[in-house]
C-alpha cells in the first residue's frame, strides 16, 4: 500500500494505522476486531506496527482474493477519518506498482512495486524509464532533488532500475522533489516499468505505469503588479515632462514562471492622452522566465514632443487579465484590482503664444498700456505677464536690444536697460509710473506660465503734461472768406470752461489791419471739451497784393 500524507504545519508529524478485511459486508468505519483469533473473512484486522512513512506491505494473503483496506493519520490530538482502497494479491510472475500518486513539491513520492511470487535467487531486477514529456506540464531536471537527474537527456527519458531482494516481495521506489519557488502549477512525470528477465510481466496492461503528480506550492502564491511590489494594492502612479523622451514602467512578479511566459499590458481607453500621438508604446508585453535574474521588467512608454499648448494628459495602463495572458502560467498569477492598473501623467512642457494688440496711452508722467492675452486651450492658465520699459533706443551707440535681459540692483535706470514692472496677477493692462514727461520709452509685454514665457510685443509711448493747448500752425484761406484754426487741450476744460486769447502779428509777407475782418480777440472751450474751432474772416479789398 502507498498513499499521499495529509498537508501538515511546519514541524507536525503523524503516524499511521492501516486494517484490513476480505468481507464485502463490513462497513468502511467498523470497529477493528480485538479477539486474538479475529479473521479478515468477519471484519477488519489490524495491521500490526505504526509508522510515519506512507508505505505498508501486508503480507500473508491469499492470492486471487480481493481485499478490502483502509489507512488513518493519527496526531495526539485525534485520528483522521478513514482513507479506503481494495486490491488483489498476485500469483505467478507478475509485478505492478502504485497506479498514481501525488506529493508536495520539496516532498518524496513513494511508489510500491509488489511482486506476485518471492523474487529469485539473486534477486529480480525491474528497469524503469520516466518519461518527462508526457502529462499535463513538462518536468526539467530543475523539478528534482538531490538524488534526481543533474542532466537531462535530449529525448526527455531517463532509465531507472530496482533491485527486489531475493525471496522479497515488494520494495519502495522513491523519488525527491525540489522545493524551488517557480510558478509551474501542477506537473506530472510517468514512470513506466519492465523487466530485462522475459518471464516476469505486468499482472495486466498498464499495471507496470506509475502517474506522479506534483502539487506546485508556489502558484496559490503568485501575484504581479505593477511597480516593484507583486502584492501592492495601490494605482501606479508616475509622471513624465512631455519632452522626458521615454517613461520605463515596472511590472513585478512575486514568483518566476517555470516556462517563460508573456504578461500583456492593455491601454485603456479611459485617460485623456492618444496613443500614437502623444504617445506610443512599441511592446504591449514583458516576459519572465524561469533563467531570469530579476522579477521586474518593464514597458517602455515613449512621448511625444510637440509644442502645442495643451492640459497634461494622462495615460491608463492594466496588466491584463488572466485569461488574456499570453502563456498557460500567465493564468496562475494573481491580479489586484487596483495594482494592476497604472496611471501616467504627460505634463505639458509648452509656454503660452505671446500677447497681441499692444496699446500704449501716453498720460503725465506715466504710460497705461493695455493688451489681448493670447488664446488658452480649455484647463490651461497663465501665472503671470512680464512688463519691462526702457528709456534706451534700439540702435545706436547707447542702445539696448529688445532682448536685452532686464536689469538687477538698486542701480538699474531706464536709460541704460531694460526695468522691470513690479506686478502680480494675470491682468491684461498695466500703467508705469513715474517716467519723465517728453521721453520716449519703448516698452515689452510677453506672458508666461509654469513651462516658461512667450516671445516678447513691443511699443513705445511718450508721457506729456495734459494741460497743454495748441493751435493749428498753418491755414490757407481765400480774400474774403474765413480762416479756421484748431484749437486742442491735453485735458478737457474744468469746470467754468476755459478762454483763450489771440494775438495777431505779421510775418514775412505783412498783412495789415485792413485784411482783417473784426478778427475775434479770443476763443472758448466749455466743461469737459478738448477742441475748438478759431474762425478768422478776411477782407476782401479788391486790390492786386
Amino acid at each position: 500500500m502507498s498513499w499521499e500524507a495529509p498537508t501538515l504545519p511546519q514541524g507536525e508529524t503523524v503516524t499511521y494505522e492501516v486494517d484490513i478485511t476480505s468481507s464485502s459486508s463490513v462497513a468502511n468505519d467498523d470497529a477493528v476486531q480485538q479477539d486474538p483469533s479475529a479473521r479478515g473473512e468477519t471484519g477488519w484486522v489490524g495491521v500490526a506496527g505504526t509508522s510515519t512513512i506512507t508505505t505498508r506491505l501486508i503480507s500473508g494473503l491469499e492470492n486471487g482474493i480481493e481485499y478490502r483496506v483502509r489507512v488513518r493519520a493519527k496526531n495526539k490530538v485525534a485520528n483522521s477519518v478513514w482513507a479506503t482502497s481494495r486490491g488483489t494479491p498476485l500469483s505467478g510472475k507478475t509485478f505492478t506498482i502504485t497506479p498514481a500518486i501525488k506529493v508536495n513539491e520539496g516532498r518524496r513520492a513513494s511508489l510500491l512495486v509488489n511482486l506476485g511470487e518471492p523474487a529469485p535467487s539473486g534477486g529480480l531486477t525491474l528497469v524503469g524509464s520516466v518519461d518527462f514529456g508526457r502529462g499535463d506540464v513538462e518536468l526539467s531536471d530543475l523539478d528534482f532533488g538531490d538524488d534526481g537527474p543533474t542532466d537531462l537527456p535530449a529525448n526527455k527519458i531517463l532509465r531507472r532500475s530496482l533491485t527486489i531482494g531475493e525471496g522479497e516481495l515488494s520494495r519502495p521506489l522513491d523519488f525527491d522533489f525540489a522545493n524551488d519557488d517557480l510558478v509551474e502549477g501542477d506537473e506530472t512525470l510517468t514512470y513506466t516499468l519492465t523487466s530485462d528477465d522475459a518471464s516476469w510481466t505486468p499482472v495486466s496492461t498498464g499495471a507496470n505505469v506509475a502517474m506522479i503528480t506534483i502539487i506546485d506550492d508556489d502558484d496559490d502564491d503568485a501575484k504581479v503588479a505593477f511597480g516593484t511590489d507583486a502584492a501592492g494594492t495601490m494605482n501606479y502612479v508616475a509622471s513624465v515632462a512631455e519632452d522626458g523622451g521615454t517613461l520605463e514602467v515596472p511590472v513585478t512578479v512575486s514568483h518566476l514562471p517555470g516556462e517563460s511566459t508573456d504578461f500583456t499590458v492593455n491601454v485603456l481607453n479611459t485617460g485623456s492622452a492618444t496613443e500614437n500621438t502623444d504617445y506610443s508604446i512599441a511592446s504591449k508585453t514583458v516576459t519572465f522566465g524561469p533563467a531570469d535574474t530579476t522579477k521586474t521588467k518593464y514597458v517602455t512608454v515613449t512621448i511625444t514632443d510637440n509644442t502645442v499648448l495643451e492640459v497634461d494628459k494622462t495615460i491608463e495602463l492594466q496588466i491584463a487579465a488572466a485569461g488574456e495572458s499570453s502563456g498557460e502560467l500567465g493564468d496562475y498569477y494573481q491580479r489586484d484590482p487596483n495594482g494592476s492598473t497604472a496611471t501616467i501623467t504627460i505634463t505639458n512642457d509648452d509656454p503660452p503664444a505671446k500677447p497681441t494688440d499692444l496699446r500704449v496711452g501716453p498720460s503725465f508722467e506715466a504710460l497705461d498700456l493695455n493688451w489681448t492675452g493670447p488664446p488658452l486651450p480649455s484647463g490651461t492658465t497663465l501665472t503671470r505677464y512680464d512688463v519691462h520699459y526702457t528709456s534706451a533706443p534700439s540702435t545706436g551707440a547707447r542702445s539696448v536690444p529688445d532682448d536685452e535681459v532686464v536689469q538687477l540692483g538698486r542701480l538699474a535706470r531706464p536709460e541704460n536697460g531694460w526695468i522691470e514692472v513690479s506686478r502680480s496677477g494675470t491682468r491684461a493692462s498695466q500703467t508705469i509710473r513715474e517716467l519723465e514727461n517728453g521721453t520716449e520709452y519703448r516698452v515689452r509685454v510677453r506672458a508666461a506660465n509654469d513651462d516658461g514665457a512667450s516671445a516678447w510685443v513691443f511699443g513705445s509711448g511718450t508721457p506729456f503734461n495734459p494741460q497743454t493747448y495748441a493751435i493749428a500752425s498753418t491755414a490757407t484761406v481765400a480774400e474774403g472768406s474765413s480762416a479756421s484754426l484748431e484749437v486742442t487741450l491735453g485735458l478737457g476744460a474744468s469746470p467754468g470752461g476755459l478762454e483763450l486769447y489771440v494775438d495777431y502779428y505779421t510775418g514775412d509777407s505783412p498783412a495789415t489791419d485792413a485784411d482783417l475782418n473784426s478778427p475775434p480777440p479770443s476763443v472758448r472751450l466749455d466743461f469737459g471739451e478738448t477742441s475748438a474751432t478759431l474762425t478768422i474772416p478776411i477782407t476782401d479789398d479788391n486790390l492786386v497784393e
